[in-house]
C-alpha cells in the first residue's frame, strides 16, 4: 500500500525510511511469498509477487520524489535470493533509495524457512561489498524487530511508551482515513 499513502506520509513531515525489497523479478518474489493480500483480494505466485513489487518500486519512487529518504533492507535467503542480491542494490539506487541494508535471514523453526542455512558473515560480507559498487550500505545493523524503538547504541528506557505513542497516532491517522 506505500504508493498509496507516499504523499500522505510527505504531508506529515516523514523525513526517511526503509522499505523491504527481497526480490526484484516476480518468479523469484513467488518463491519467497506464499501469498499477498491487497485491496481486498488474496494473490499468490508470480501474480502476487508482481503486484508486491510493482508496489515496492512506485513506494520507493514516489517517496525519493517527495524528498524522503529511504533505505531499502534486504533479508538474504541462502540458495534463494542470494544471487540477487546485487541486482536487487543496483535497482534500489536507480529509483534514488540512500542506503540498503543486506541482512541474514534468521531460520526460524517451523517457519517457511526454517530449514535454510543462515548465510555466513563472511558470504554475507562478500555480498555488501559487492553491492557498495551501486549503493551505500548499512553494515552496523543488529537485525532489530519491526517494533523497535530507540537509536543504536543508545538506552530506551522509554521504548514502550514511545510505541505507545506511535500506535495511537497511527490508530488516529487510520480512523481519519477509514472516515
Amino acid at each position: 500500500m506505500l504508493p498509496q499513502y507516499a504523499s500522505e506520509m510527505n504531508a506529515l513531515g516523514v523525513s526517511h525510511t526503509s522499505v523491504t525489497l527481497n526480490a526484484i523479478d516476480p518468479a523469484l518474489g513467488a518463491r519467497i511469498y506464499k501469498h499477498i493480500r491487497f485491496m481486498g483480494n488474496s494473490y499468490t505466485g508470480v501474480a502476487g509477487a508482481s503486484i508486491l513489487l510493482a508496489n515496492q518500486l512506485n513506494g520507493i519512487k514516489m517517496l525519493v520524489a517527495a524528498g524522503i529518504a529511504v533505505k531499502v533492507n534486504c533479508v538474504v535467503l541462502k540458495g534463494v535470493n542470494d544471487g540477487h542480491i546485487f541486482e536487487i542494490t543496483k535497482a534500489s539506487a536507480r529509483l534514488g533509495a540512500v542506503m540498503t541494508n543486506i541482512m541474514p535471514q534468521i531460520p526460524v523453526k517451523g517457519s517457511a524457512f526454517g530449514d535454510l542455512e543462515k548465510i555466513g558473515s563472511r558470504e554475507l560480507a562478500r555480498l555488501r561489498k559487492e553491492s557498495a559498487a551501486n549503493i551505500r550500505q548499512m553494515t552496523h545493523c543488529r537485525q532489530c524487530r519491526a517494533d523497535a524503538a530507540g537509536v543504536l547504541g543508545q538506552s530506551c528506557t522509554d521504548a514502550a511508551e514511545m510505541l505507545g505513542q506511535c500506535r495511537a497516532e497511527a490508530a488516529g491517522l487510520l480512523e481519519s482515513v477509514a472516515v
